[in-house]
């Protein structure tokens, strides 16, 4: 069995971050990500969440990662700090991190994604 320990929630911290879902993986360590202000970025995977020691970190379709906007370069590329567990992202709905008022809207939001719903309409 796999034990996944209890570890510190990591909040947003500066204004160049932002909580995103990934949308599709771009193969290379990049992703097509839906920011929360509602722009659609390319995400990088940088060798400190790549090669994490002894785990395999997999960012899937619809997984909210945390992102650090790049202070070079055009405002569509980021790079992914974290990637959260569904009970770190109950916890920041609890919070208010997230702008949704329970996880029935944050799931809401993915199928919409999924859909193409948000996509489409940007």
């Amino acid at each position: 069995k796999l034990e996944k320990r209890a570890r510190e929630l990591i909040l947003r911290e500066h204004n160049n971050q932002q909580y995103a879902i990934n949308i599709k993986s771009l193969g290379n360590n990049r992703l097509q990500v839906f920011c929360m202000d509602t722009q659609l970025r390319q995400a990088y995977i940088r060798g400190n969440i790549a090669n994490q020691k002894n785990k395999a970190m997999w960012i899937d379709q619809n997984d909210l990662i945390l992102i650090s906007m790049r202070e070079f370069g055009d405002l569509y590329n980021c790079d992914v700090i974290h990637k959260y567990r569904n009970s770190e992202i109950k916890e920041l709905i609890k919070l208010n991190e997230l702008p949704y008022n329970n996880h029935s809207e944050f799931i809401s939001l993915l199928k919409s994604i999924q859909q193409g719903n948000i996509i489409e309409n940007m």
